[in-house]
């Protein structure tokens, strides 16, 4: 239920939607976001920008500049999950005919077809810093400027390879109770794994409170680090690309009436924590 009312608000004929399309390809910007969050909240860290592009063949002519500072991320201003970790030297010079065509390729496509906010994002190449540090994903679903849920994830990735090996992905609700679903398509939860409450948690809720009280719904994607400090990594207004997001259907359906109703009692995800935690 709740993919659906997203899709009428990103695909409709209403006079809302052309409003709400401008908004959603704005802060979907992951190059133009960075010096927007500042601006509404100054309690996070933004990974700084080392340089942006139009190609990849000017980051090729100022790679000497830029190999200065690896370990670097290349990251694209309209796309999502594809960001490529460099982290030597040599990773950049024995894969660069593949990094070009990769970048260059999608530096002139449209990310999604379904998505159509991405469609308005101007296309960058852009390079950021790398975090050298034990990083988890930390995503917040917030439904009219509150968090309702979180979600920790591990994402062991090699760098210039395509693929990622996501070694847990765990739900949990507002007062840090693990859920007993997870993302539909990985269809397992993890219970024996244990990410201990941030002590910063509610400093975190307001941080959310704070990005998203103009935004009726959205997913603020963070990085936590093993210190607790949180980075911002992006809005995400379209989850799963518009699809079902959890194993259990019914998280959406509590989210949706929570988004009609505007109702605050978000004891309704109570039914979902795991007895064994």
């Amino acid at each position: 239920m709740f993919r659906f009312l997203r899709q009428k608000r990103l695909q409709s004929g209403e006079s809302i939607s052309g409003d709400y399309l401008y908004l959603a390809s704005t802060y979907s910007n992951k190059l133009l976001v960075k010096n927007i969050v500042p601006t509404k909240c100054s309690d996070i860290k933004i990974s700084k920008i080392i340089g942006k592009f139009l190609t990849f063949d000017d980051v090729i002519s100022q790679s000497e500049k830029i190999l200065e500072h690896i370990p670097f991320v290349i990251k694209l201003s309209h796309w999502c999950g594809d960001a490529k970790v460099i982290r030597s030297r040599e990773d950049f010079i024995n894969n660069i005919t593949y990094l070009r065509e990769h970048f260059n390729s999608k530096i002139k496509s449209i990310y999604s077809g379904t998505e159509l906010h991405y469609k308005y994002i101007i296309p960058f190449l852009f390079i950021e810093e790398y975090i050298d540090t034990d990083l988890h994903e930390l995503k917040v679903h917030c439904i009219h400027g509150e968090p309702v849920l979180f979600n920790i994830i591990k994402n062991l990735n090699s760098g210039i390879n395509t693929s990622s090996d996501q070694s847990y992905f765990v739900m949990y609700d507002l007062n840090w109770n693990k859920l007993n679903f997870t993302r539909r398509d990985l269809n397992r939860i993890n219970t024996n794994m244990v990410f201990n409450k941030p002590t910063n948690l509610d400093k975190i809720k307001s941080i959310c409170r704070q990005l998203t009280q103009h935004i009726d719904y959205v997913r603020l994607d963070f990085f936590i680090t093993d210190n607790e400090e949180l980075y911002f990594g992006e809005y995400t207004f379209t989850p799963a690309g518009l699809g079902h997001q959890f194993t259990n259907p019914g998280v959406e359906q509590d989210m949706l009436d929570i988004y009609t109703r505007k109702n605050t009692n978000f004891s309704v995800f109570d039914k979902y924590i795991l007895s064994n935690q």
